[in-house]
């Protein structure tokens, strides 16, 4: 369906996009409770890997695959905050993008990247998706007053 961006996150490699016109659109994820994720914790990899060579030559996209996976390693970022949550198993080009969920169905984090010939994978963890939906500021702009030495406004966007 067509779609268009409403935001962009290239340090996350992340977008929101909206979708208008189609009826019947799947229940989004339930963002309440999120699980804590841990070294061994069992995960889904959602998404469609390898994208369209799995469609059978229908020019469709192929139903969304599911593939178990592990939790391997959680990594901090400068900040010491879990920067990425590193997965073993079914993560393969096309996943991305696609929603890592635990047993209830909780989402862990989305999945952005594999490594390949390693058996690798990582989500941006499930925190840094939450923030997105919230949104952020953008840069502020300085709006110099009237006359010299006046007043200035602050003016800050909300992403």
């Amino acid at each position: 369906f067509p779609a268009e961006p409403v935001a962009i996150d290239k340090d996350h490699d992340l977008a929101v996009i909206r979708v208008t016109g189609v009826k019947d659109l799947p229940a989004p994820l339930d963002l309440s409770a999120p699980p804590k994720p841990f070294p061994t914790m069992p995960v889904w990899v959602c998404g469609y890997p390898f994208g369209g060579r799995l469609a059978g030559g229908t020019g469709k996209n192929p139903a969304v695959s599911i593939g178990g996976g592990n939790v391997s390693a959680l990594r901090t970022n400068a900040h010491g905050d879990l920067g990425t949550v590193q997965l073993n198993g079914a993560l393969n080009p096309g996943n991305s993008g696609g929603p890592v969920v635990a047993a209830d169905g909780k989402l862990v984090g989305v999945a952005v990247r594999t490594i390949r010939n390693a058996g690798l994978g990582e989500a941006i963890p499930e925190a840094d998706v939450t923030a997105m939906f919230r949104g952020r500021p953008a840069k502020p702009a300085v709006i110099p007053g009237p006359g010299k030495g006046g007043d200035a406004t602050l003016k800050v966007l909300y992403i």
